[in-house]
């Protein structure tokens, strides 16, 4: 939450706007990671009448791979689901009210644990993904947890780093012992409304919507590296998502997809095309030498060049409000927040699989 005297001068007044105004263009837009949550928050008044019968998918927003297991958050369900990946045969689902799972919006996985950041509880969740036992809920003011668009998540090392949307922060603590180690924010970073994180070689590379840029910073030290931007073109236009492959990262630009060397900042090509799903790319990652950016369906391109493989969007893998999308093998799962469902398919051949409900 601000402080009141920031928002009283007119700098504070400014900046409450722009982020105003960054959450309602993601609602209507419906782009990028940040975007589809803050989307999800503005129906959550109006819910769906049930969850899927098998699964208890529930306006499933987020998804990560552990142990040969998905685990789905459920935003309207507070809960997550987690299902082999290989035979689909449900392990559990998680709901009990020791998880204090409230809007859960993001979950990731290091090692055994899972994190997942809870938007209306501004908290932290973690448990074990093998017997799914709770292993502690971080939240309180030091924390500075405040996601209500979406927090982003990654490992480094012994740490876990969390965005804060409302907080312009980034907050980092210790994955084993739930202890907070420090809280990055202050002008020299302009973190402004930030979305995505990803984490390659000891940096961090924050997407950063409300500032048109990525903000890069050493994980050891928390020093800041550069902040990345273009001062002549879109290339970095309020960025929701961003995915590192190999030394490149991938960013979302409102139009497409800029990808910048990791070690220089420099672009390397602004990938977007005739497809509509290039103006709302939702989620992007990874396999074998192809990207799968989600969006109405789903574009998958060559990291090397840049060149569009295939559209993925037939009605028979029924995608609607298509969000995250995570590949475990050779298969590929993305989340259907508006028909509380996962549709699988091929990441080789782009054929359907199944759709889960």
């Amino acid at each position: 939450m601000r402080n009141s005297a920031n928002e009283a001068n007119p700098q504070g007044v400014t900046r409450r706007l722009v982020r105003s105004l960054v959450a309602s263009l993601i609602s209507l837009a419906a782009v990028g990671g940040v975007v589809a949550l803050v989307l999800t928050l503005a129906r959550s008044d109006t819910p769906h009448p049930t969850a899927s019968p098998i699964y208890k998918f529930y306006e499933p927003v987020d998804e990560a791979v552990g142990g040969g297991d998905v685990f789905v958050t459920n935003y309207e369900g507070n809960s997550v689901t987690e299902f082999n990946a290989t035979t689909r045969k449900l392990v559990r689902v998680l709901k009990a009210k020791a998880y204090r799972f409230d809007r859960p919006i993001r979950i990731e996985i290091s090692g055994d644990d899972a994190v997942v950041v809870n938007t209306r509880g501004a908290s932290v969740t973690e448990f074990n993904t093998i017997t799914g036992a709770l292993v502690r809920v971080l939240n309180g003011k030091s924390y500075h947890f405040s996601s209500p668009g979406g927090g982003g998540v990654a490992f480094s090392g012994p740490d876990t780093f969390v965005t804060n949307f409302y907080t312009d922060s980034v907050t980092e603590f210790n994955t084993i012992t739930g202890a907070l180690v420090r809280v990055l924010n202050g002008k020299s970073y302009g973190f402004y409304a930030p979305g995505n994180i990803a984490i390659s070689g000891g940096e961090a590379f924050v997407a950063n919507p409300g500032g048109s840029s990525v903000i890069e910073f050493n994980t050891a030290t928390g020093a800041l590296v550069r902040v990345i931007k273009s001062t002549t073109s879109k290339d970095f236009l309020s960025p929701q998502i961003i995915a590192i492959s190999g030394d490149d990262a991938f960013v979302s630009n409102g139009t497409g997809v800029t990808e910048f060397n990791t070690t220089t900042g420099s672009v390397v090509r602004v990938i977007n095309g005739k497809y509509p799903d290039f103006e709302s790319p939702q989620a992007i990652a990874f396999s074998g030498g192809e990207a799968f950016v989600t969006g109405t369906g789903v574009i998958e391109f060559n990291t090397n060049t840049g060149v569009v493989v295939r559209r993925i969007k037939a009605k028979s893998y029924e995608f609607s409000s298509p969000t995250d999308i995570v590949i475990s093998g050779a298969h590929a799962f993305v989340t259907n927040t508006g028909a509380q469902s996962v549709t699988e398919f091929n990441t080789v051949t782009g054929a359907l699989v199944h759709v889960l409900h």
